[in-house]
């Protein structure tokens, strides 16, 4: 059996210091994992909201024509002043 040699404290060092800078770099892994999921699952919030305000702009958009639509019937061709709340008819 081959006997065992003992390493010098600078080897020692040298892999210690190797171990520590593995450990740092699994930990860094860790944890932009952990920020990567916490910004997929932000980022799916975000989509779901956006996707129901893209919702909610085309039901206004569509309240918005059947309003124009009265307006039509109602007063005919023309513009409305929001300002003073007066409808001015097409020339």
């Amino acid at each position: 059996m081959a006997t065992a040699k003992k390493l010098n404290a600078e080897d020692l060092a040298a892999i210690e210091e190797l171990r520590t800078e593995f450990q740092d770099v699994y930990n860094q892994i860790g944890l932009l994992s952990i920020d990567e999921k916490s910004i997929q699952v932000q980022l799916e919030y975000i989509k779901s909201e956006q996707e129901l305000k893209f919702n909610a702009f085309k039901d206004l958009r569509v309240k918005e024509e059947e309003l124009m639509t009265k307006f039509r019937e109602q007063y005919g061709d023309g513009q409305i002043n929001l300002a003073d709340g007066t409808f001015i008819p097409a020339e």
